[in-house]
């Protein structure tokens, strides 16, 4: 996933470059963030499907936080994931984001810090191909979840250099008058 230094949002406009500190961050900036910037609590998923079942709810108390397998991950559709993210990104109308189904693979077979998974661990237990198949689900939502806080915070972090606040409205007074 990543954001061409050389974007245009409409043909006829000039090249826009990034700040360095907007680009796609690397692997050792991710690693040194404490914050995981995507969180998905697949706990409340089940809470919902098992009640619709008749089975008991887990107990809100302790979550399971977990992660996907990797070794799974030769097994997933790529070609159906990738898709599916190009999909959405053109359902959200951001054409000047750039997604590579082979800059996907290696982001998802790196390091996992980038999302935090609440999950049962019996969700997580894969038995069976369509248990993979779930996965494949979770990984996706993951995905989207991901592109799109980071398009959002590069879109955000790049309006906010063109804003312009005039002084007086920093130091606004507001007086309010009760008759």
């Amino acid at each position: 996933m990543a954001v061409t230094d050389g974007q245009r949002s409409r043909s006829s406009e000039s090249a826009v470059t990034l700040p360095e500190s907007l680009r796609s961050p690397s692997p050792e900036q991710r690693s040194r963030s404490s914050e995981s910037p995507v969180t998905l609590d697949r706990n409340t998923h089940e809470a919902l499907s098992s009640k619709d079942k008749g089975v008991a709810a887990p107990t809100t108390g302790a979550r399971h936080k977990g992660k996907l397998n990797q070794t799974l991950f030769p097994a997933f559709n790529w070609d159906r994931l990738y898709l599916d993210l190009q999909n959405y990104k053109l359902q959200c109308g951001w054409s000047n984001l750039r997604l590579e189904r082979q800059k996907l693979i290696d982001f998802c077979a790196g390091t996992q810090d980038w999302y935090t998974l609440f999950i049962p661990a019996a969700e997580l237990n894969v038995t069976t191909f369509a248990d993979i198949g779930k996965q494949e689900v979770i990984l996706l939502q993951l995905l989207k979840d991901y592109t799109d806080r980071f398009y959002k915070t590069l879109k955000t972090g790049y309006e906010g250099q063109f804003y312009d606040i005039p002084t007086s409205m920093k130091t606004a007074h507001v007086k309010i008058v009760v008759a």
